[in-house]
């Protein structure tokens, strides 16, 4: 995983997972009950060629994506996790 940098959006790093290239993006805002609302992004990278024949796409299997949702979903702190 590479060092987390700032973009105007929020917070991003790339990973390698899996043989697969990564881009992991949080974001936060102020939800109405005064609680924090994070949007985690879980972005596959894909050559070209990939993009263009409609190979190699980002299910709800994949296992990088799999294991973000795990992580987050045995956080006592977080509640109301969910793929959105």
């Amino acid at each position: 995983m590479s060092e987390p940098a700032p973009e105007d959006w929020g917070w991003y790093a790339h990973v390698t997972w899996g043989g697969g290239r990564y881009m992991l993006g949080a974001s936060c805002s102020d939800a109405p009950a005064g609680e924090k609302e994070w949007v985690l992004q879980v972005v596959r990278f894909r050559k070209l060629g990939d993009r263009l024949l409609g190979r190699n796409k980002m299910t709800k299997d994949d296992g990088c994506l799999r294991e973000v949702l795990r992580l987050l979903e045995t956080e006592p702190a977080f509640h109301g996790v969910r793929l959105g």
